[in-house]
């Protein structure tokens, strides 16, 4: 709300929390390219920096599009005052959101192997990551686009008779200098700077019981994603009897990715 960015004080966020849902859709699928060639040829070093790389891709990934969702309502909340058109933006909100959920649960389920944009991208998984980036950049643009947030950046006055700003060296250094501390990245990291005492106390003041519900929830969260992954392999591997281990197109690898 304190961001005095002249792009507004919601976009610097969305723009930066969304480069880090793109930078998440490159790790992914090339985790095992960039692990090797990050590891200088030991095996070892390859497979852990692979799987860190994976966890770190999915982790950013989740992050940032979980995170970005606040700054999208907040613009929302800008750009819709009147009660009517708040509920209808909002809705409008919910059902593209909707409408993403179902268009990324359809597109793993398809079978890309057989097509040409496949053949020229290199598998399943590069021509679906591929897609879902220009999927997204294609969103990012049009709400860029689209929603023309209020700027809260004052506006000049009228000059005053018999005064002027010196064209000087000192003069520009010091409008680059406001230009630098009002870009998106320094407001971000001056909020940031500014939200982590806040939150610290407010976690200080949270009660026992309230820190007990979130361990809670946290521990049966673990447990169920650990069930799921469990599950997965099970019948992976005992129904399907599929080898997860197996070389990508073998018979194997096919039946345990089915």
């Amino acid at each position: 709300d304190h961001c005095n960015s002249s792009y507004g004080r919601r976009r610097p966020f969305i723009w930066l929390l969304s480069l880090g849902v793109l930078l998440a859709l490159f790790i992914i699928p090339h985790a095992d390219v960039l692990a090797a060639n990050l590891s200088w040829g030991s095996t070892r070093r390859n497979q852990a920096l692979q799987v860190g790389l994976l966890i770190l891709g999915v982790g950013l990934l989740d992050f940032c599009g979980q995170v970005c969702f606040t700054p999208l309502e907040a613009l929302l909340s800008d750009l819709y005052r009147e009660r009517d058109d708040c509920g209808q933006a909002f809705a409008m909100f919910s059902f593209m959101v909707s409408l993403g959920g179902c268009v990324g649960y359809l597109l793993p389920a398809l079978d890309w192997n057989g097509g040409l944009l496949s053949f020229y991208l290199g598998g399943q998984a590069e021509c679906l990551f591929s897609l879902l980036i220009l999927i997204f950049v294609v969103s990012v643009l049009v709400t860029m686009k689209v929603s023309e947030e209020p700027s809260s950046t004052l506006e000049p006055g009228p000059s005053e008779p018999g005064r002027c700003f010196p064209r000087s060296c000192c003069y520009l250094f010091q409008c680059k200098l406001r230009a630098l501390k009002s870009g998106p990245l320094m407001c971000l990291l001056r909020t940031c700077w500014s939200m982590t005492p806040a939150i610290y106390r407010s976690y200080c003041h949270v009660p026992r019981v309230m820190r007990q519900l979130c361990l809670a929830q946290l521990c049966s969260w673990m447990g169920v994603m650990s069930f799921m992954l469990f599950y997965t392999d099970f019948v992976g591997e005992g129904l399907y009897e599929g080898v997860p281990s197996a070389a990508p197109g073998s018979a194997l690898r096919q039946r345990y990715d089915e």
